[in-house]
């Protein structure tokens, strides 16, 4: 009788225990939101209890569905309530499902960039990348260009074919956007040439100095062509034309999107290398500020101490000093050795060797006399002449004087000293100048 009673309560014990290790799922997750321009995007956390699986469902979302325990980020692209799914499930059976909603309310971003193709040169062609977002209506104003508007949200390239500050407009129901950009003229030649005054008698060699007026150039092409050829790629070059005889120059100028050209002839007089230069007047050193005793065969001028500056102070080559209205001590000085003789200082001077008395000094050829210097018509008397430096004073007693004398630069030449002129602190000298272009 006990064993029977004994066998009856095992089950009872057992069918208790099953009962009390069956798990119960609970759903539950939570989320952050963070605004996007073009949406929301949701950042979940999931706090269920007991659950083995997971099917996440978000309706209009990116992704839509999800089986994993925390899906990571989802996007939401569409404005409204959009509902959020979560059911859990355990291998017990139990199952339990939570829906939560999301409010997206879209932000309207207003914005496109441009690219210019090719180069900014007219015409020029303007790419535009739209991102702009959110928005109902896209209207687009291009003042100046071709097309000049546009309706939708994926504008043509536009085109503009004049210069000037050219404006892009986006005009939407959220607002607008615009862009300048700026373009530059349409390509064109042109170009012209200056020469020294030591050059204007247009005899051989002659020195140019170009002056390139181009617009909307990248790179330059100079050809040269005549008795002599030459090629350069700077955009204002210079060259001596050194035989005589008709030149061509012609410029060709390019910015990729076109190509133009301009031709000048040149005329170059019969070879002499010889500029004369006459009656040119210095003063004493009394006088260095109101007639001037500084001289550039260069630019064929006197200069007043107060005009001379770094950028004509290299130019001067010819400087005379007068003690005082007596001629008593009178010297061509070099450019480089005012000091010495109490004169102003030239800023960037150069040296120039004068022989003040010829009659103390020997040169290549017998003493050279002012008939020599008058029948003087091209560089072959001089180039070849040795100019020993004699810098002693002379005085008026031997006019007119000859005083050979060599530039810095290597340029021969003859001063004839004519007259003087006393007239107290404007007491001055007259002189005829012969000297070798280059």
């Amino acid at each position: 009788m006990i064993k029977k009673i004994f066998l009856s309560i095992i089950p009872v014990l057992f069918f208790s225990c099953l009962k009390e290790d069956i798990l119960t799922v609970k759903s539950e997750f939570t989320f952050t939101e963070t605004n996007l321009l073009d949406g929301k995007k949701l950042s979940f956390n999931n706090t269920s209890q007991n659950g083995d699986t997971f099917k996440w469902t978000f309706q209009n979302g990116l992704p839509a569905t999800s089986d994993k325990f925390n899906p990571g980020d989802v996007i939401f692209k569409t404005a409204g309530l959009h509902t959020i799914k979560l059911e859990v499930k355990n291998r017990d059976g139990s199952s339990d499902i939570i829906e939560k909603q999301v409010d997206v309310s879209l932000v309207a971003n207003v914005n496109f960039t441009t690219e210019i193709l090719v180069n900014e040169f007219a015409p020029a062609i303007i790419k535009i990348t739209n991102l702009t977002t959110n928005v109902s209506s896209q209207q687009w104003i291009f003042e100046g260009g071709n097309p000049a508007t546009f309706s939708g949200s994926t504008p043509p390239n536009v085109t503009y074919t004049t210069p000037g500050i050219k404006t892009l407009k986006l005009i939407t129901n959220a607002g607008e956007k615009n862009i300048d950009i700026e373009i530059k003229p349409a390509l064109s030649v042109d170009f012209n040439y200056i020469i020294k005054e030591i050059d204007n008698n247009m005899n051989a060699p002659v020195k140019l100095f170009f002056n390139n007026t181009s617009l909307s150039a990248l790179t330059y092409n100079w050809e040269i062509t005549g008795p002599a050829n030459f090629n350069f790629t700077s955009i204002n070059p210079n060259v001596i034309l050194p035989l005589a005889g008709n030149y061509q120059v012609k410029l060709t100028a390019s910015n990729v999107k076109e190509t133009f050209s301009k031709t000048l002839n040149v005329n170059v007089l019969a070879y002499t290398n010889l500029a004369t230069q006459n009656n040119i007047e210095l003063g004493i050193a009394a006088a260095q500020n109101t007639i001037g005793v500084s001289y550039s065969t260069i630019n064929k001028k006197v200069y007043k101490s107060s005009e001379i500056n770094s950028t004509n102070g290299s130019e001067i080559d010819v400087l005379f000093y007068g003690i005082n209205a007596t001629f008593g001590f009178c010297a061509f000085v070099s450019p480089n050795n005012t000091n010495g003789f109490g004169l102003t200082s030239i800023p960037n001077a150069t040296n120039t060797i004068f022989n003040n008395k010829q009659e103390e000094n020997s040169i290549s050829i017998p003493s050279i006399t002012s008939t020599d210097f008058d029948a003087l018509v091209n560089e072959n008397n001089i180039q070849n002449i040795t100019i020993p430096a004699n810098n002693n004073l002379f005085n008026s007693n031997t006019i007119p004087r000859i005083i050979p004398f060599k530039t810095q630069d290597g340029r021969k030449g003859l001063i004839k000293l004519k007259s003087i002129i006393p007239d107290g602190n404007n007491s001055r000298i007259v002189i005829d100048l012969k000297v070798q272009k280059h």
